[in-house]
């Protein structure tokens, strides 16, 4: 009988797994998918009120996570949030 194991795991790896069960959980509560919201960098200046360059150097630093999609740059909502919260406890 097994009781237990251990894992080793990145935080990325842990944030993306916990994020893919909460997205699994509101899907299967709701019975619909759930929609999530990306925004160009433009969008997301605006959104945090800063500037292109100051965007960038967030991203450098990995204070804001980014997706690229061919050669487009976009930022979803939930890493806007979290970059949002880390600011707030800085």
């Amino acid at each position: 009988m097994i009781t237990g194991f251990t894992m080793t795991i990145t935080p990325d790896e842990f944030k993306q797994i916990v994020r893919e069960a909460i997205l699994e959980t509101m899907t299967v509560k709701n019975n619909a998918p759930v929609e999530m919201n990306f925004y160009t960098r433009h969008e997301t200046c605006e959104i945090l009120h800063i500037s292109l360059s100051t965007l960038d150097t967030y991203v450098k630093k990995g204070a804001i996570k980014c997706s690229h999609v061919g050669k487009r740059v976009l930022f979803s909502q939930d890493d806007i949030d979290i970059a949002l919260a880390k600011n707030r406890n800085n």
